[in-house]
């Protein structure tokens, strides 16, 4: 991250805050946080208050926790929860859900 925002948190707390989703404006689309409990990256309780401050603010959201599953596991087209990617994609492009 530090070369990412040009230092370190406690350098640049205002560069950070750039990439926090909870500190920036709603999406404005519907939105679906996958996460793993064994991400190695970022805590899951990012993605649950995420959720929550994006249906707070009226929006569309829905959290889905991946029982062991890791930072890249959730977006591997290969694991078991890419059904429900997909489904929730189908679901809120037509409005229909899927079989």
């Amino acid at each position: 991250m530090p070369l990412l925002v040009g230092g370190h948190v406690a350098d640049r707390p205002e560069h950070y805050a750039w990439t926090s989703p909870l500190e920036l404006a709603g999406a404005g689309v519907p939105v679906l946080a996958v996460h793993g409990t064994a991400d190695e990256a970022v805590p899951a309780e990012w993605s649950r208050r995420y959720v929550e401050k994006v249906t707070a603010e009226g929006g569309t959201a829905r959290y889905v926790e991946v029982e062991g599953g890791t930072h890249f596991d959730v977006v591997h087209p290969g694991h078991p929860v890419w059904a429900e990617v997909t489904g929730w994609i189908h679901e809120t492009v037509t409005g229909e859900e899927q079989a």
